[in-house]
């Protein structure tokens, strides 16, 4: 809405001006809510025009992703690490760690904008060891690697239970059923197979005893 407003002819000037007006001794007076010379119709269809421009575009930005598929873009994240296994211990030594340091932190807080919130201690405690990696030492960093996978596998064990709580809640807990899980819980009929006794018996019956 800004970027339309200030299009206009003295947009920006105006939107400073509107917002300037502020006299300490009567704080009461409110500035008005639209800059005057702003002319609201013509602010509209610019406004709908970079809207319009903006569609589509960045559309993941607001989506918060599975437990599952945060795991894996954290794991890709971790994998561009240039050190065998990926060790930050080792990154510490190698030439320009600080920069690769900070551009892997960025990431992985570009990544806990999207993250499922059970991920959030892993990525927060990954990103603490980014920031403190120069002034750890090698073992102590080691030790925070081990601790980070142990986290990230009982993240996923744990999302996993939850899930499948959650299968057999919907499958047998449910009063109304949603019918998911219908083909699994029906028992099919299988069909009778009788050997030369049960043929038998079957012939008696149609006779009578």
């Amino acid at each position: 809405l800004l970027s339309a407003g200030f299009k206009s002819d003295g947009g920006s000037a105006a939107f400073r001006q509107g917002i300037g007006h502020f006299d300490p001794i009567t704080p009461d007076k409110k500035p008005g809510g639209w800059p005057s010379s702003w002319e609201m119709e013509s602010v509209e269809r610019r406004w709908l025009l970079l809207m319009a421009g903006m569609s589509g575009q960045e559309q993941d930005a607001s989506t918060l992703l599975g437990v599952e598929e945060t795991m894996s873009r954290y794991h890709e994240i971790m994998g561009e690490v240039p050190t065998p296994d990926h060790s930050l211990a080792l990154l510490k030594k190698t030439r320009g760690g600080d920069f690769l340091t900070r551009q892997l932190s960025d990431h992985l807080t570009t990544l806990r904008l999207q993250a499922n919130p059970m991920t959030i201690p892993l990525l927060d405690q990954t990103i603490q060891l980014c920031a403190g990696l120069k002034h750890f030492s090698v073992k102590k960093i080691a030790g925070k690697e081990k601790e980070l996978a142990m986290l990230s596998d009982e993240t996923l064990k744990r999302a996993h239970a939850i899930d499948s709580y959650l299968d057999w809640y919907e499958a047998a807990k449910l009063p109304v059923p949603s019918g998911t899980f219908d083909a699994l819980l029906h028992t099919p009929e299988s069909p009778v197979k009788k050997g030369p006794v049960g043929l038998y018996i079957d012939a008696v019956e149609e006779r009578g005893w």
